[in-house]
């Protein structure tokens, strides 16, 4: 049996209520390229959460508490490793598996709750590939959630320190109380990158930062939002203090999508978000509004 990820057991604790089931496993993206899954039904769901985590994250870190709070207010929630992420995983970061992971982790997606919404939920780099894949396939979704999205993924050593001297949310230091401050510290750059891999093309350069390189070649170069032709429900998070997902750019996205729901939480950096109970307060009044 494979070891817990970190955070998994915030969600292991959610099937001990009365009817609630967790499973995990693998779903093959390509040949043998397994990517590691985690999937919580909960009875009473009328519709299915898709989290999709960042970049150099994994499927339980950073969104698990998110994903536990959606399971107490009735939401079923499914989770897995994005292409050449996870300890568990065995996927590559390239543009075939890119390309073939919105597909395949749907179809595996309505196998588990067939008829059940999906409403996909993207944090950071999960979010750049949810929009993209939206573009191409406007007629996929009926509602979508984005978590600190930048308009292009950006990382240095400057913003390593920016992100590092936010770390005491009060919802935050609760966990580090509970979880461990190892545990509950990011993977940047090099720090932490044994447990949290990703694996990149073997001709990808060498360097502290070089998976980024990686994923904005796969990515391109273009800026993630582009007006879509279908009108769809959003939500857009941001935090005041994200330097990655930075106030330029969600003053870029409102005159695009100007229907959007778009929210500031202040005080909040691009890590503290997906931890601060304001922001699942936010994601949960959003799903309630939208299937109301």
């Amino acid at each position: 049996m494979l070891p817990p990820l970190p955070l998994e057991n915030l969600l292991t604790k959610c099937p001990q209520k009365e009817g609630i089931s967790l499973q995990r496993g693998f779903l093959t993206i390509k040949d043998q390229d397994d990517t590691f899954y985690l999937h919580i039904h909960h009875p009473k769901s009328k519709s299915l959460v898709f989290c999709l985590h960042g970049a150099g994250d994994h499927l339980t870190f950073p969104l698990a508490p998110l994903m536990a709070d959606l399971v107490a207010h009735g939401y079923s929630v499914f989770s897995c490793d994005l292409p050449g992420h996870g300890p568990h995983s065995k996927t590559i970061l390239n543009q075939e598996t890119l390309n073939l992971f919105f597909p395949k982790s749907l179809e595996f997606i309505n196998s588990l709750s067939p008829q059940m919404p999906c409403i996909p939920l993207g944090m950071s780099f999960g979010g750049l590939l949810l929009f993209k894949h939206i573009l191409k396939n406007e007629g996929a979704f009926a509602t979508a959630i984005f978590l600190g999205v930048p308009l292009k993924l950006r990382l240095d050593v400057k913003l390593v320190w920016h992100e590092l001297s936010s770390l005491w949310n009060k919802d935050y230091r609760k966990l580090v109380k509970t979880e461990g401050i190892y545990s509950m510290l990011p993977a940047l750059g090099p720090f932490k990158r044994k447990d949290f891999p990703i694996r990149t093309p073997p001709y990808t350069k060498k360097g502290a930062f070089s998976y980024l390189e990686a994923i904005r070649a796969q990515l391109g170069t273009e800026n993630a939002w582009s007006p879509l032709q279908k009108r769809i429900k959003l939500l857009f998070l941001f935090g005041e203090k994200d330097r990655i997902a930075k106030k330029s750019d969600y003053i870029k996205v409102d005159p695009l999508i100007p229907y959007a729901d778009k929210v500031v939480l202040e005080g909040l950096s691009h890590f503290m978000l997906p931890f601060a109970k304001e922001a699942h307060a936010q994601v949960i009044t959003f799903l309630k509004k939208a299937s109301g």
